[in-house]
This record gives structure tokens, C-alpha cells and sequence, in this order.
């Protein structure tokens, strides 16, 4: 006799995270304390297709410093909430660009019958329109998970109307830190204090001799 469990909760958190800083680190613990969210996929991806490649970049894409740099923050974390939590490295290795819809499609693929959300800042919401397949990835998704951002908002107003019943949307509760990773990578990770990036990520830097730190 074969038992079957009920279908959960599954959230897909991506971006370059080149590096991981606060606003990245207070989206992650705020899905792993939601009740809402049974499971967080944290995926970084490969290259942006929408963002000029730069040397810092590239120096944090190469594949032992990313995944580095990621377990070094998910160290940090209070261990209670690990468990929770996955580091998806499908794209870690990959040299091309990445589409989001292709990484929610694979993992809707690996875990066939669960349920799939999508967070990201409110910033997010204004660039879909540029993504690969943006009506596909929303109708891939039971709903779109936004973190406000200062100076952006939810960014909801920015939404083709046309969209707005392909999933449902979420906002989240308080407003992200003005950071962005393309900022903090202009003069290496010195352009960034401790309190900007996210834990454990600056000691990491150090230790490998990363920027000069």
C-alpha cells in the first residue's frame, strides 16, 4: 500500500546574491519563520541576461566562491531553521544566462504536485515585463511574494492588468533596505560595510583574500 502526503507550500527565492547583503538576509528569514511557507529554495542563478557582466561579478560567479560565499551565510543562520531550507546549485555550474521560468519549471518537475510561490523585492515587479516568458512563469506559480522596497514600493501599479489574475500576490509585511548587489559590487565588496552585507559573508571574503579584504 502506497501513501501519498499532501501536497506543500514550496517558495523559490533566486537572484545572483554576488554578494548575499541584508535585504537578501531579512527576505530569507522572514520566509523561513512564515507559517505560509513549508519550504524555501533558495537558487542562485547564472548569468543575467539583463545586466552587463562586470569583474567583480564575474570573480564572485566563479563557482567555489559563490557556493562559498552562500554556505558561509547559511551558517549563520539559526540552526531550528535549516531544516527548512534548500541551497539548489543547478546553476551555480552554469556558464550560460539564466531565465527564472526554466529554474521553477525544473523544480515544479522535481516536486510534481506540490505548490510553488515566488518572492522577491518590489523592485522585481517592474522587470518582469523584460523576463523570458513572464506570463508562463506567473501561471507556473499559486502566487508572487513581494517585499516592498524604500523608494519602490510593491510595485504592483507597474503590472500589465492583463496579469493580474494569472497568480495571486502577497505583501509582505515592512519595507526592504535600499541595497543592491550591482551597488555594492562597484568598488568590490570594500564599497560595503559588515552591517550591509549578509552574516557571515564579510569573514568569508577575508579568508579568502577576496577584494583585498
Amino acid at each position: 500500500m502506497t501513501s501519498s502526503r499532501a501536497p506543500i507550500r514550496r517558495v523559490f527565492f533566486g537572484g545572483s546574491f554576488r554578494p548575499p547583503h541584508r535585504a537578501h538576509h531579512e527576505i530569507l528569514l522572514a520566509l523561513l519563520k512564515d507559517s505560509w511557507a513549508d519550504h524555501v529554495h533558495l537558487v542562485p542563478t547564472g548569468a543575467n541576461p539583463l545586466k552587463a557582466p562586470d569583474a567583480v561579478s564575474a570573480r564572485l560567479a566563479d563557482p567555489r566562491v559563490l557556493r562559498g560565499t552562500l554556505e558561509a551565510w547559511i551558517a549563520e543562520l539559526p540552526p531550528e531553521l535549516l531544516p527548512k531550507l534548500s541551497l539548489e546549485s543547478f546553476e551555480i555550474e552554469s556558464t550560460g544566462p539564466s531565465y527564472t521560468v526554466d529554474g521553477v519549471a525544473r523544480l515544479r518537475a522535481a516536486y510534481p504536485g506540490d505548490r510553488f510561490v515566488m518572492c522577491g523585492g518590489g523592485d522585481l515587479v517592474p522587470q518582469l515585463p523584460r523576463w523570458r516568458e513572464p506570463e508562463r512563469l506567473l501561471g507556473l506559480l499559486e502566487g508572487l511574494w513581494i517585499f516592498p522596497r524604500v523608494g519602490h514600493g510593491d510595485g504592483l501599479g507597474s503590472l500589465p492588468a492583463a496579469w493580474r489574475g494569472l497568480t495571486s500576490y502577497r505583501i509582505m509585511g515592512g519595507q526592504l533596505p535600499p541595497l543592491s548587489s550591482s551597488e555594492l559590487r562597484r568598488e568590490g565588496w570594500g564599497g560595503a560595510t559588515a552591517a550591509d552585507l549578509a552574516p557571515g559573508v564579510e569573514a568569508f571574503f577575508r579568508r579568502e583574500r577576496l577584494f583585498g579584504g
